[in-house]
C-alpha cells in the first residue's frame, strides 16, 4: 500500500478526521487462516472434536464428531479462499478509506464499519423525507385553519413560529437537535418574560408533536427538554379606590374606555385589545367576548356594571376599534395621575409635590376587577365566569380575602365627576 504523506479527509455521521502517516492502522493485516485440523478433547467425560480459530480473536468451536469437524474446516478455509480473492480486487482508495473509518470508530467500541455506513445511509434517508422548519411551519399553520382553530390561537401561533423560524427556517426539521432548542430557549430569556418562554416551548413542542409522526424527524427532540418554571406570583398587586379613580379621571378621552373595561369587566389586555364597540351591548348591559377574541377561544358575556356604565356613557355612539393610537403612552401617562411610572423619571414639578413614581402592578386591572368583585359579590363561582375561568381554585387561591367589604364598596362607587 502507497503510504500516506498528508492529510486525507474523511466524512461521516460520527465525526472529520484527518489521518496522518503514523496512524497505527496503517500497517495491519488481516491473519489469514493456513492450516487447521481438529483436537479430541474431553469436556465432562465426553469426547469431543476442537477446531480453533485464530482470526480477530482467538475462537474456539467444538463438534460432537471428527467429520462434522473436518466438514466445518472445509467451510472456512473456502471461505478465507473466497475472502482472499476480493481482497485482490479492492481498489486502494476503497482499502485506505476502510482504515480512515476504522480509526474514527475507535472512541466508539463495538461499532463496526456496517454499523456505520446503515446509520448513515438511515440517516440521509431520513433528510431525504424531511423539509425546511419555515416549511413545516407553513404546513403547519394551514393544518389549523383546516381544522377551524380560533383567530386567536392562529395569530399567536403565526407570531410565535415566526421568531423560531428566524432562527431554524432555512435548516431542516431532522436536523434540528435538542442543543440546539435549549440554546434557542435561554436566548430568549435576554428579552422574554417566564411566561413568554413557557409559550414559545409550547409552540415548539407542538410544531414537533405535528412534525413527528409525519416523518420530518425520526423523534421529537423537545421530549427531552425540561418545561420552563414560571415563577409564582407571590402578592397580587390592585389599585385602591383613590388610585383607580385618579387614573380615570386623569386619562385622556380616547384611552378611558380601555382602561375603565379592564377595571370594571376585567377583561384581559388582549381580549380588550380586540374589542369594538359593536361589542359592547349597552341596551343589553353586556360586554360580549366572542369566541374569536378571547383567550379561551370560548364565547363569553360579561355584565356591565353600573361604574362601568357611567364611564362608558359618553361613548355609547362610538363605532370601530376600542383600543386608541397611541395606546401606551396615552395608558402611561393616565397611570402617571395616580403616582405610577418608572422611578427616577419624576419631572420638575412632581419632584416638588413630593411625587416618586413606582411601577404599576403586572396585570394590575384585571387583578383589581377580580379582587374587588370577588369582595364584593361573595360569589366565586359567577366572579369566575365573567374572568372567563373554568373552576374557582385561582379565584380562592389568589384573590380571596385581598381586599376589604369597605374597600369594594368604596371601588364600585368610583364615578365620573
Amino acid at each position: 500500500m502507497r503510504p500516506i504523506t498528508e492529510p486525507l479527509p474523511f466524512n461521516c455521521p460520527f465525526a472529520r478526521v484527518y489521518l496522518m502517516q503514523s496512524s497505527p492502522l496503517l500497517n495491519h493485516r488481516r491473519k489469514r487462516i493456513r492450516s487447521l485440523a481438529p483436537v479430541q478433547v474431553n469436556l465432562k467425560g465426553r469426547t469431543r472434536w476442537k477446531v480453533e480459530l485464530r482470526d480477530n480473536g482467538r475462537q474456539r468451536h467444538f463438534f460432537e464428531t471428527e467429520q462434522a469437524a473436518l466438514e466445518f474446516i472445509t467451510k472456512e478455509q473456502a471461505k478465507t479462499r473466497r475472502l482472499g480473492e476480493r481482497a485482490t480486487a479492492i481498489p486502494g482508495s476503497l482499502h485506505e478509506d476502510a482504515i480512515r473509518a476504522a480509526e474514527v470508530l475507535i472512541p466508539f467500541a463495538g461499532v463496526s464499519l456496517t454499523d456505520a455506513a446503515l446509520f448513515y445511509a438511515k440517516t440521509e434517508a431520513q433528510r431525504k423525507k424531511s423539509k425546511t422548519a419555515s416549511a413545516v411551519a407553513a404546513e403547519l399553520i394551514a393544518n389549523r385553519k383546516a381544522n377551524h382553530a380560533s383567530t386567536v390561537h392562529l395569530k399567536d401561533l403565526e407570531g410565535r413560529l415566526k421568531k423560531f423560524c428566524q432562527t431554524f427556517g432555512e435548516h431542516l426539521v431532522s436536523d434540528i437537535t435538542t442543543a440546539a432548542l435549549e440554546k434557542w430557549t435561554a436566548s430568549l430569556r435576554k428579552k422574554y418574560s417566564p411566561q413568554s418562554i413557557s409559550n414559545f416551548d409550547r409552540t415548539a413542542r407542538l410544531f414537533f408533536s405535528y412534525a413527528t409522526p409525519r416523518g420530518y424527524c425520526e423523534e421529537n427532540p423537545t421530549t427531552a427538554i425540561d418545561k420552563p418554571k414560571i415563577p409564582k406570583i407571590e402578592e397580587v398587586g390592585v389599585f385602591s379606590p383613590a388610585e383607580i379613580e385618579a387614573i380615570l379621571k386623569g386619562a385622556e378621552k380616547e384611552v378611558l374606555p380601555w382602561l375603565a373595561v379592564g377595571a370594571f369587566a376585567g377583561l384581559r389586555s388582549a381580549e380588550i385589545d380586540r374589542l369594538d364597540w359593536n361589542d359592547v351591548k349597552f341596551d343589553r348591559a353586556l360586554v360580549e367576548v366572542p369566541a374569536s377574541k378571547s383567550k379561551t377561544a370560548k364565547r363569553r358575556l360579561v355584565p356591565i356594571t353600573p361604574a362601568l356604565a357611567a364611564w362608558l356613557a359618553p361613548y355609547s355612539e362610538k363605532k370601530g376599534a376600542i383600543r386608541p393610537a397611541d395606546f401606551h403612552n396615552r395608558r402611561r401617562r393616565a397611570y402617571r395621575s395616580a403616582g405610577f411610572g418608572k422611578p427616577g423619571t419624576e419631572t420638575e414639578v412632581e419632584k416638588a409635590q413630593g411625587i416618586k413614581l413606582r411601577p404599576a402592578p403586572d396585570n394590575v386591572l384585571r387583578h383589581s376587577f377580580a379582587s374587588y368583585r370577588l369582595a364584593d359579590t361573595n360569589d366565586a363561582a359567577k366572579t369566575a365566569i365573567e374572568l372567563g375561568h373554568t373552576t374557582t381554585h385561582l379565584l380562592w387561591g389568589t384573590y380571596r380575602e385581598l381586599v376589604t367589604p369597605e374597600a369594594a364598596e368604596a371601588y364600585w362607587k368610583v364615578r365620573p365627576a
